[in-house]
């Protein structure tokens, strides 16, 4: 995917990002490293977002992973949901500042190695308190 957002750092650098509102979802999908090893449930996904200056209050955010794992050659299922709030999210303090978050997601299912993997990030409305804009910039599939 193409980030729809360049946040400015001021002159001619910006961040790349997708921006997630209450209506939108951010997906990947890639091939499980060929070295991974699925131990005591150590996979994790870390999901980094930023606010930028706006001027609301603090507020949390609410994030769904969605999760789907697929052997070669297998049968594609029903992906498994994880959700996770955010606390204390806030505004920064300029237009060329911005603060950064992250989401972190234990993953509690069958992964193999290089398995076909598809995730996904949607706003959890139901525990959602800021109501502007986050901006993804990047997630992390994380194996020990």
């Amino acid at each position: 995917m193409v980030p729809d957002t360049n946040l400015s750092l001021g002159g001619n650098l910006g961040i790349p990002a997708w921006q997630l509102t209450s209506t939108d979802d951010f997906e990947v999908s890639f091939n499980v490293p060929n070295d991974f090893v699925n131990t005591a449930n150590q996979t994790i996904v870390v999901v980094h977002f930023l606010t930028d200056n706006t001027a609301v209050a603090a507020g949390n955010v609410g994030l769904q992973l969605g999760g789907l794992f697929t052997a070669i050659g297998g049968t594609t299922g029903t992906p498994v949901t994880y959700t996770t709030t955010v606390t204390g999210v806030s505004n920064s303090s300029s237009d060329t500042t911005y603060h950064a978050y992250d989401a972190v997601f234990t993953l509690n299912q069958t992964i193999a190695a290089e398995d076909f993997a598809l995730l996904y990030v949607t706003l959890n409305s139901a525990t959602t308190t800021y109501n502007q804009p986050i901006y993804l910039t990047s997630m992390e599939f994380r194996y020990t």
